[in-house]
């Protein structure tokens, strides 16, 4: 908020959003790197790719993740339900040996069919 403005009660501490500060910083420092016709940027590029180039592994990895992109995280997730919530179809396809043994997860949050 700034200095001599008035809080009242009920009001937003910040009405103008939580991004306006990055955008602030970033137009500032666009406006530095156009005052210096980008040297600085290119000489901060080149100090990354030096220490790159000598073995710094932030260095290398900070370069990768610029000319790659981050790598896909991937993950496996298994879900296992109890017997009792298997339907007579997914314990009719365990037993006849369909599949890996696991029953797919519900997608919905039905009941399942009662066991006779």
């Amino acid at each position: 908020m700034a200095i001599g403005k008035q809080w009242k009660p009920g009001q937003s501490g910040n009405p103008a959003g939580g991004n306006v500060k990055q955008k602030k910083f970033l137009a500032a420092l666009e406006r530095v790197i156009a005052q210096d016709d980008g040297q600085g940027l290119r000489d901060a590029a080149e100090k990354v790719y030096q220490l790159a180039a000598a073995g710094e592994e932030w260095a290398v990895h900070f370069i990768a993740d610029r000319l790659d992109g981050k790598p896909t995280q991937q993950f496996d997730m298994r879900v296992t339900r109890p017997t009792k919530e298997l339907s007579d179809d997914e314990l009719a396809d365990i037993a006849a040996g369909s599949g890996d043994g696991t029953a797919p997860a519900q997608a919905s949050e039905e009941k399942p069919s009662q066991l006779h």
